[in-house]
């Protein structure tokens, strides 16, 4: 029954179309029903609540006792329960915004723990209820209330209450412009009163749609989504933008530099792609710009967000719009921590017209040049403790306003600690009074340059930063060697000391720190002896990219060689590459590859025998794919180390299978991804034993074969196959199936109504094979088995083809 006429005739059986009033028939219904029946009742009820209410505005509500219950229901719930019950309540949202939004009110506001399971469910129903326009206002509030728990970027979920509270500031045929007047209004109230958040841009990021010029509408067809873009009228959204506009103004015109900041990189929005009739409101809006810039005067951090929201129309702009936008830019102040703010969050090429002819190294000669000068007038102007105390609010003020790592900063403060051991200790000592992230952008620079300046001084600085026992100052001090090395430095002894002392430091981040600086120094001449015993003395294994890190050294110019390890440091490392997580790197097989032959082996047995007592989830015994050459690929000593393989095969082991999963994989490596001659001749050993276990153990080593042994050897099949047919009718068909699996394991593909190539190739081949052998006889019971797997695999190939419903049974 179509919806409208469940609610007229629901109107006409249960209320009294004088008064109103129930005449009884709701509450015989919820007195004996439940259920799916129920929901309906209570979507209708609301409709028609809704549509009599202008008719009765003081008459009693036929819905009431229905919501009561939903009330209790969703209060007790728990919450599957509430889930459930916010699909109804999502349907009757619109025609009973009031109780909708009291009933969310305490979840949203109050039930924060509960509030977090149910981001994708509340959203939704808050923004029905603001389809009524008396309601539209709170709804909007809630859903922002909503969207300050939600962590999510606000395009990963569709009904993410910021997701939708940016829907409702979209234009569209078909909705009036009170809901973007509304959106630019709440935009201005939380800008005002709650926090702004800088990676996100929240909430000034809700008006980048106010300044699209298109309208979308979204239409279903079937399972087709057609999106329509249709142009704007510019004269039609002319009031609605200026609102928004003035938001981004007076949001720019805060005292608080962070406010003030995200406006001011919003407004880039507001000036980018306007086409057509918009194109000529951006001369306009940014002659205000100029004019409120004026007056503002922003501070350093401020001046540079606004710089690059007029920097494209600056540089590539009309001529109109670049000369309104050049009026910005001169307005904009040019004090000394104007010109720091700009060299420390951004870097030369993002101010200039890259073309073909762009010389970056005069570009960036030059950016030296400015940083330098800043530098020079900063000692003329302020002591160092000014100089620091400005260059940290400026680092960390700016980390806050544009929510990016400052590429420009470690540059800037090596150039203004360079020759100035004061300052260098003053940024230091400064730094440690503040948090990791700084202590990480500005210890190494300064800590460089004090080495460089004044040893004595960083090396009693440095017995000073290692009683901190802080983890990022220890990376810090660690960084700074590694940059010395790659500068040409050479390395204080108290350097080389303090990195040996943290090389087992509780911290894994540290020891990381350790392992890259011990890297640097095994690549570099000067320092190669003490670089390789520093990190051999590296526990890396237990690392995140320890094993990475580690085999940095065997990668490249200036790499190491296991050569030039000791025996006693070579163990070492190997018994930390036995424990590593993986092989999967390409550094880490480059390493292995430089191996000598027995002890790349070794590191891989012992890596399947530690998983074969502790098969952990995190722990891949063996690389998904072997990127970098193996030591024994050419190897002249290959067969000595297959028949190490096979014995360690044979050996008795408490789970066989374990080895099986990833023992044949590595002698299959080892014999160079082909059974040839002298891989099978390793084989037929055990066989020839006549050993019955020893048969048994190698047997799976048989279906790691290359595809084509059963054609090109057939000699060697008969022989392991009589051979264990000699032994048991069960150790026969043990190394027959192994056999058969080699070649009918693994991917096939053909064409529909084919049978698959493969399978006729193997029936073919089965039975030239079987022409010539005696029959009867153990070989030829296999051939004679696999030339009837292979005609079982055509038939039910083309019978599955034949038979497509049964494509559809899932």
């Amino acid at each position: 029954m179509p919806d409208l006429l469940g609610d007229v005739l629901l109107a006409e059986a249960a209320l009294d179309p004088r008064s109103g009033r129930s005449n009884g028939l709701l509450e015989d219904i919820l007195a004996n029903t439940d259920g799916e029946p129920m929901t309906n009742l209570l979507v209708n009820t609301g409709r028609v609540d809704w549509q009599w209410r202008d008719l009765r505005p003081n008459g009693p509500s036929p819905v009431e006792p229905l919501w009561r219950i939903l009330q209790q229901e969703y209060a007790a719930g728990s919450t599957e329960v509430r889930r459930q019950l916010l699909t109804v309540v999502r349907k009757v949202a619109p025609f009973q915004p009031r109780r909708v939004l009291d009933l969310l009110r305490t979840t949203v506001e109050a039930d924060h723990s509960g509030l977090v399971w149910l981001l994708d469910d509340i959203p939704p129903v808050l923004a029905a209820a603001a389809h009524d326009p008396d309601h539209l206002g709170e709804s909007l509030d809630l859903l922002w209330e909503v969207g300050q728990h939600d962590v999510r970027p606000i395009h990963s979920a569709p009904y993410s209450a910021l997701r939708l509270l940016s829907d409702l500031a979209s234009y569209s045929p078909d909705k009036p412009l009170f809901y973007q007047e509304a959106v630019v209004d709440a935009v201005g109230r939380w800008a005002q009163v709650g926090p702004v958040d800088a990676s996100s841009r929240m909430p000034f990021a809700l008006l980048d749609r106010i300044f699209e010029t298109v309208a979308e509408r979204h239409e279903t067809e079937g399972w087709a989504l057609v999106i329509s873009r249709l142009p704007l009228a510019a004269d039609r959204v002319a009031s609605v933008r200026a609102r928004a506009y003035q938001v981004l103004l007076e949001g720019y015109g805060s005292s608080d530099p962070v406010r003030a900041g995200v406006a001011a990189r919003s407004l880039a929005e507001a000036f980018r792609d306007q086409r057509g009739p918009f194109k000529d409101l951006v001369v306009p809006a940014l002659e205000e710009l100029a004019v409120r810039t004026r007056a503002v005067e922003p501070g350093p951090l401020v001046s540079l967000a606004v710089h690059r929201s007029v920097l494209w129309h600056l540089v590539y702009g009309t001529a109109s719009a670049s000369d309104a936008a050049r009026r910005v830019s001169d307005s904009l102040p040019d004090l000394l921590p104007h010109r720091i703010a700009v060299l420390m969050h951004s870097n030369c090429h993002e101010w200039q017209l890259v073309g073909d002819d762009y010389d970056f190294g005069t570009s960036e000669h030059a950016w030296q040049l400015r940083i330098a000068e800043a530098a020079e007038e900063a000692a003329s102007l302020w002591d160092d403790r000014t100089v620091w105390s400005v260059l940290c609010d400026l680092l960390e003020t700016g980390m806050q306003v544009f929510a990016e790592y400052p590429s420009g900063c470690p540059p800037l403060i090596g150039c203004f600690a360079a020759g100035r051991p004061g300052l260098s200790t003053a940024i230091i000592c400064g730094a440690l009074e503040r948090g990791d992230t700084t202590v990480e952008l500005v210890v190494a620079p300064a800590l460089k340059a004090l080495w460089d300046s004044a040893p004595f001084i960083a090396e009693q600085l440095l017995t000073e930063l290692e009683g901190t026992n802080r983890a990022a100052v220890l990376r810090s001090v660690l960084q700074t060697s590694v940059t010395r090395l790659a500068a040409g430095d050479a390395l204080h002894t108290s350097e080389a000391m303090a990195a040996h002392r943290l090389a087992g430091h509780h911290d894994a981040s540290v020891r990381v720190a350790v392992l890259r600086l011990a890297v640097q120094m095994a690549r570099t001449p000067s320092t190669r002896s003490e670089g390789i015993s520093l990190l051999s003395s590296v526990p890396f294994s237990a690392l995140p990219s320890g094993a990475r890190d580690f085999a940095w050294a065997f990668v490249g110019p200036g790499a190491l060689s296991w050569s030039d390890l000791t025996p006693d440091q070579r163990a070492v490392c190997v018994v930390e590459l036995i424990g590593a997580p993986t092989l999967d790197d390409y550094r880490v097989q480059s390493a292995l590859s430089d191996t000598y032959e027995d002890e790349a082996l070794d590191i891989l047995i012992d890596r399947l025998e530690s998983w074969e007592s502790d098969p952990a989830p995190a722990y891949t015994p063996l690389p998904f794919s072997w990127i970098a050459p193996l030591p024994f690929k050419k190897s002249s000593r290959r067969t000595d180390l297959l028949e190490r393989l096979v014995h360690w095969f044979e050996r008795e082991r408490e789970h066989p299978w374990r080895r099986e999963l990833f023992g044949v994989e590595l002698f299959g490596i080892v014999a160079g991804g082909t059974y040839n001659r002298e891989v099978l001749d390793v084989l037929l050993k055990s066989f020839k034993s006549g050993d019955a276990a020893r048969i048994h153990a190698i047997a799976p080593l048989l279906g790691g074969a290359h595809r084509g042994l059963l054609w090109d050897e057939p000699d060697f099949v008969a022989d392991v196959l009589q051979r264990s047919a000699r032994q048991s009718n069960e150790l026969y068909r043990r190394v027959g199936g192994y056999l058969m699996n080699a070649e009918m394991s693994g991917m096939k593909s053909t064409s529909p109504g084919e049978p698959f190539p493969r399978d006729v190739e193997v029936r073919e081949q089965a039975s030239r094979i079987r022409a010539r052998l005696a029959a009867g006889s153990p070989e030829d019971r296999f051939y004679s088995a696999l030339q009837d797997r292979a005609n079982a695999e055509i038939e039910g190939a083309l019978r599955e083809d034949l038979d497509l419903d049964n494509r559809r049974e899932w």
